[in-house]
């Protein structure tokens, strides 16, 4: 199963799949076109069909957060998989993800 990312809403992007080091690099091109489109602005990012991650995972929340921090505009992270809170958790970067 591939990672898949696509608007579903005015301001939310949904992702799908799997996200690891081989879906990273394509989900990247494709969530950071999205948030281009409207900067300044925050936007939701609904996890909940997310089936499995890993470190790359994290990898690019951090990424698409510090995209968006130039352009005054925000990342919620909805629906966040369990073992992606604990990866930032042991990471120290729960805060900064919002991750509860």
């Amino acid at each position: 199963m591939h990672g898949q990312a696509w608007l579903s809403g005015r301001r939310e992007i949904s992702l799908s799949g799997e996200i690891d080091f081989d879906t990273a690099p394509e989900l990247d091109r494709l969530v950071k076109s999205l948030l281009a489109e409207a900067p300044g602005i925050d936007w939701q990012l609904n996890m909940d069909g997310v089936v499995r991650v890993n470190s790359a995972a994290l990898a690019l929340l951090l990424s698409w957060h510090r995209f968006l921090a130039p352009h005054q505009g925000a990342l919620e992270i909805k629906a966040m998989p369990g073992e992606l809170i604990d990866l930032a958790r042991v990471c120290g970067v729960d805060e900064i993800l919002q991750a509860h």
